[in-house]
């Protein structure tokens, strides 16, 4: 007999169940690029900030089955997001950074996403094609002081 340990859970399930179990267990340690530790997150902090993620996505309209473009690269926001658009019963759509704007054009107009969410570090190849596509809503995670700044 084969044991699954997922069974049908999704994954905001699993995330509750480790919350009840060891809400102060470090769930994630972040390394930067300089193999620093940039930061560390329990399972109740996971648990806080996605659902903050999932309260902005269900204020801005997200229904369950709607698509969410998650377009960032490996930060402690990409799980924070990822389980806020699953948390809002929204289905994600993860682009590569190395996309071209006219992929990620194909993207986000294929994927009929409403929302999307990056980083102030990787708008370069969306910000020329946005009004070509169906997204009503983007929000940034990164260094505010990039955002409006482009050259």
């Amino acid at each position: 007999m084969i044991f699954d340990a997922v069974a049908s859970r999704t994954l905001p399930d699993l995330l509750s169940n480790r919350v009840k179990d060891r809400p102060e267990k470090t769930f994630l340690t972040f390394i930067d690029k300089d193999m620093k530790t940039a930061g560390k997150y329990t399972y109740a902090e996971l648990d806080v900030l996605s659902d903050r993620v999932a309260a902005y996505l269900q204020k801005v309209g997200i229904k369950k089955g709607d698509f969410v473009c998650l377009h960032m690269p490996n930060v402690p926001e990409f799980l924070f997001s990822w389980i806020g658009i699953a948390k809002a019963g929204a289905v994600m759509v993860a682009t590569n950074l190395k996309s071209a704007p006219d992929e990620m054009e194909y993207y986000l107009t294929h994927s009929e996403s409403k929302v999307l969410l990056s980083h102030t570090d990787h708008m370069d190849s969306v910000e020329p094609i946005l009004g070509k596509t169906g997204i009503k809503e983007i929000a940034l995670a990164g260094d505010s002081s990039k955002i409006g700044k482009r050259t």
